[in-house]
């Protein structure tokens, strides 16, 4: 409870993550639709931020399961992994 990562644990309720997620969705939508882009680009970033979310749900529970909750460290591991998940994916989305 004295960590930094404590101003972060259990203060997003499920109202803020869906205003986030819908804000990340509509600013994808609306660069997609500006940037002219292959119209394919809009879907493989949407299955990314499924996949992602899906990873790190599946890491919370881990840290829950081990830790018995979460940590700043699995927050940041959270960041990191989300950012090479994502890189991977549109890798391989892309080719």
């Amino acid at each position: 409870e004295n960590g930094m990562g404590n101003m972060f644990i259990g203060k997003c309720s499920g109202k803020s993550l869906l205003l986030a997620s819908l804000f990340s969705v509509l600013s994808a939508i609306i660069l997609d639709y500006y940037m002219a882009l292959n119209p394919y680009n809009l879907l493989y970033l949407l299955g990314s931020i499924i996949l992602i979310f899906i990873l790190v749900r599946l890491l919370i529970g881990l840290s829950y399961k081990k830790v018995d909750g979460i940590t700043g460290d699995v927050l940041g591991c959270g960041i990191e992994l989300s950012e090479v998940v994502f890189l991977i994916y549109i890798l391989i989305a892309m080719r």
